[in-house]
């Protein structure tokens, strides 16, 4: 993506030569503009900080980190507030990573205040993404008045020649910013940005595209499911990334979904959103289950590249049915789900059968090239959207205090269940904010059923006391549930307490990190377009 980035606007920058034409009122050059380049980098480097402890030994101590942690967040918070208004593809990849970047522990910061700065730097991204798509055919009314094929108003866009290469690279571009705006529309129940909502999206050309190469692919992968086939990484991952495709298109529709209901339409709109998910749930149950569990049966023999794909499909795809489960019965309206019951059992089973493999499937992060010295560590604490675990592990607990009322599981079963949330809230890197968060949350959660649990053989794992304990690394001690109230007291506390020291400046050391990273990518990765984009195979 990064490479992508700086290719595009080295392909839309208006220089006629390597020497950048004065700066005017309103305009900037894409390609050299120092401030966006430490934008992006100061978005890269706190969206990656949290998998600092997992690369390298000399990181230093807890508190350092978190001082570190809290540094890298409110400098690329400021760096790109500073260049949100410069319309770049840089930009907007610096804006998104920056939306999707967790917390991190030590910062000392409004959360609702800081979680919607996360929202709209998610937004502004998906609108420079839009502008920069219909930039080159632009006519736009404001209140200035209209215009024509103007970038701000003053200064004239020159339409270079577009080629093949770059309207190939752009459309790489806008199908990324499709699957961010996909997400964000169904997980935050918000109007799409790049895409149509409730009206219209079905004739959409992107959605027309998914659906065309998804029949596409049932259509010459009819033999695998008459008559068997034994998958390998490769033939995994092909099947994964079609799956990944019709997922999104799922998402699509519970994102209108969610806008319709919550925009009050009428019944007619309803009904036939209804009709679109059980049509996209039967396409994914007749084209690509049965694959995905003949992979399965051999998943532990395939690439980390063909295990990790096929976690966060199973994981993001069950997601998104108990949000559409959860929204139903929220409605009271589990008509809207076929077989409301199933779908949302299986979807439950699902995702703890995929956190379990998450947690024990282990992949290697060598930095040298010999074996025995590689860390390993689980997919759990390697996945890159860790609010995307949260948000699952939520929808499921409250479904599993809902079946245990019922009897519809046994005790020991809940159980069971709760040992795989708490492990896994271990697992993900324990230096965001959102983690601490949601542990004590749901800690709270299944404990409000504390009238069923068996106290003599309910134990969970106690959280990790330290911000920024490494995953894998943890002692696995047992406590019973006073003991875990106990620690998460405590836990409160130091929190509270690193709020006070996160507050202090930051080390002189941790100033120059943005820059040292220019330095290294000024002659390579910002130097030029360092991709060459072709639609030839």
């Amino acid at each position: 993506m990064l490479q992508l980035a700086v290719s595009l606007d080295w392909a839309n920058c208006t220089c006629r030569t390597d020497n950048h034409v004065p700066h005017r009122h309103g305009w900037h050059c894409p390609r050299g503009d120092r401030a966006v380049q430490l934008a992006l980098i100061s978005a890269v480097h706190s969206f990656s900080f949290r998998w600092l402890p997992l690369v390298t030994d000399t990181a230093g101590d807890g508190q350092q980190l978190l001082r570190l942690g809290e540094h890298l967040w409110t400098n690329a918070k400021s760096r790109i507030m500073s260049v949100f208004d410069k319309l770049s593809y840089q930009t907007a990849l610096a804006l998104y990573l920056f939306g999707l970047t967790p917390i991190p522990k030590g910062a000392s910061v409004d959360v609702e205040n800081a979680h919607s700065a996360g929202e709209v730097s998610i937004d502004m991204a998906l609108r420079q993404i839009h502008r920069l798509r219909v930039k080159r055919r632009d006519i736009r009314f404001s209140g200035t008045g209209l215009s024509v094929g103007r970038s701000d108003g003053e200064t004239p866009i020159i339409h270079t020649p577009v080629n093949e290469d770059f309207i190939h690279a752009e459309n790489m571009m806008y199908w990324a910013g499709v699957v961010f705006d996909t997400s964000s529309s169904m997980t935050r129940g918000c109007p799409s940005i790049l895409c149509s909502g409730v009206f219209g999206f079905e004739e959409e050309p992107v959605f027309r595209l998914m659906k065309a190469r998804v029949q596409l692919f049932h259509e010459s992968t009819e033999s695998w499911r008459q008559n068997g086939f034994v998958p390998t990484s490769q033939a995994t991952l092909y099947v994964v990334h079609r799956a990944s495709t019709w997922k999104g298109y799922v998402w699509k529709i519970i994102g209108a979904l969610r806008e319709a209901i919550n925009h009050g339409y009428g019944e007619a709109v309803i009904t036939r959103l209804e009709t679109l998910i059980a049509e996209a749930l039967d396409r994914f149950n007749r084209t690509f289950k049965p694959l995905l569990a003949a992979c399965e049966k051999h998943i532990l023999f395939f690439s980390k590249d063909a295990r990790l794909c096929y976690y966060l499909l199973q994981l993001h795809y069950y997601m998104g049915l108990l949000l559409l489960c959860s929204l139903a019965v929220s409605t009271e309206r589990t008509d809207i789900v076929p077989e409301f019951d199933a779908v949302r059992r299986e979807s439950v089973h699902t995702i703890f059968s995929t956190i379990s493999f998450g947690l024990s499937c282990q992949v290697a992060l060598g930095q040298d090239g010999t074996q025995h010295s590689r860390k390993r560590f689980s997919l759990i604490s390697l996945d890159p959207y860790p609010h995307h675990i949260l948000a699952s592990l939520q929808l499921a607990s409250h479904v599993l205090l809902d079946y245990l009322k019922r009897d519809e599981i046994t005790q020991d079963a809940f159980d069971n269940f709760c040992r795989i949330v708490f492990d896994a809230l271990d697992e993900i890197p324990q230096c965001l904010q959102s983690v601490q968060r949601v542990k004590k949350l749901l800690y709270e959660t299944l404990s409000a059923g504390s009238h069923h649990f068996d106290t003599a053989s309910d134990t969970l794992r106690e959280p990790a006391t330290s911000g920024l304990s490494t995953p894998g690394g943890q002692q696995h001690q047992q406590v019973t549930r006073n003991d875990r109230r106990t620690n998460n007291e405590t836990t409160n506390s130091e929190e509270s307490s690193n709020d006070i020291t996160g507050s202090n400046p930051p080390a002189p050391t941790f100033t120059n990190i943005d820059e040292a990273g220019l330095g290294c990518l000024a002659k390579t990765l910002f130097a030029g377009p360092s991709v060459v984009l072709s639609t030839r195979s």
